[in-house]
């Protein structure tokens, strides 16, 4: 039957290191930005714009995802992972009185190379969505192809197909190797900042590098006597803080503590500062507390939770 044109986010790929391949098979959204930066020009003795013209673009690719498994087993978490080859984007169209088209009919946006970073981790007690991951890719020019080159009318035959692979929930906090009771929410702000440049003067940018690092921890507790007897504004992290996210398990509910299978993220030194403490009549108050790193942040995929 016919496209419909209408079209839906498909798994995207990512060509790093020696031709090894990245498949962000488990997608929740996903989001191309042009980026571009144009230059009007509306001469005197006209009231009309006469010519626009790109300036300068800075695209890049937003997207989520709860398979923190696959995004983690290739990415780091403080400098990213570096696309060497081709970043295939890809969008499925959807076939007019049925599911999807099994012609050529799809679309994919290629970058020739790029950064991919995390961006945060966020996950809340009573959220069914569990341990969500924000990530960013930003393509980069190479000279001869547009940054993301658009091709219509792409089989997809041979491509990676949607699939899933895993899934987390909030879990536990620890600090100093004593867990921290009554967490309600925890999320990770990997702080990375990537300055893209074009090198030679151009619009477009060939070259994209890590500039700064600067990672949050932020966690709420309803155990607001978790700051008894120490200084609230800010205070020494004395060995360790791990938030954990416990991996669900297909058609049940949760993967055993004990399982090396849990998403682990820690740091060994920073500052610890609690941000506010309070709540509404007839609720639990709670504490929010924020840890800033001055140790790089560990990200493991295969740990157990205490």
């Amino acid at each position: 039957m016919a496209g419909a044109g209408r079209f839906e986010i498909a798994p995207f790929t990512i060509v790093h290191g020696s031709a090894q391949s990245l498949h962000l098979q488990q997608l929740q959204n996903c989001r191309v930005v042009a980026g571009s930066q144009m230059t009007r020009v509306r001469p005197g003795g006209t009231v009309r714009q006469l010519a626009m013209l790109l300036a300068r673009a800075n695209p890049e690719v937003n997207f989520a995802t709860r398979d923190l498994t696959t995004f983690f087993g290739a990415v780091s978490p403080t400098v990213g992972l570096p696309a060497t080859g081709n970043t295939t984007i890809r969008l499925m169209e959807r076939e007019e009185g049925g599911a999807f088209v099994t012609s050529a009919d799809n679309l994919t946006l290629t970058a020739t190379g790029g950064l991919l970073i995390p961006m945060s981790l966020a996950a809340e007690r009573d959220s069914t969505d569990g341990a969500v991951l924000q990530a960013k890719f930003i393509p980069k020019y190479d000279g001869t192809n547009l940054p993301l080159a658009v091709a219509d009318s792409v089989d997809f035959s041979a491509a990676p197909v949607a699939a899933f692979t895993s899934q987390f929930y909030l879990g536990p906090v620890y600090h100093n190797s004593a867990e921290i009771l009554g967490v309600v929410s925890s999320s990770v702000e990997f702080g990375i900042t990537v300055a893209a440049v074009p090198h030679s003067p151009g619009p477009y940018n060939k070259s994209v590098c890590v500039v700064d690092i600067a990672p949050r921890l932020v966690f709420s507790v309803t155990k607001v006597d978790a700051v008894a007897a120490v200084n609230m504004f800010s205070r020494a992290l004395t060995s360790s803080v791990a938030l954990y996210y416990q991996k669900g398990t297909a058609s049940t509910d949760r993967v055993a503590a004990g399982t090396t299978s849990h998403c682990k993220v820690s740091c060994t030194a920073g500052a610890i500062e609690t941000q506010e403490m309070g709540g509404e009549a007839g609720q639990d108050a709670l504490l929010q507390i924020t840890v800033h790193p001055t140790s790089d942040l560990a990200v493991s995929v295969a740990s157990a939770i205490p």
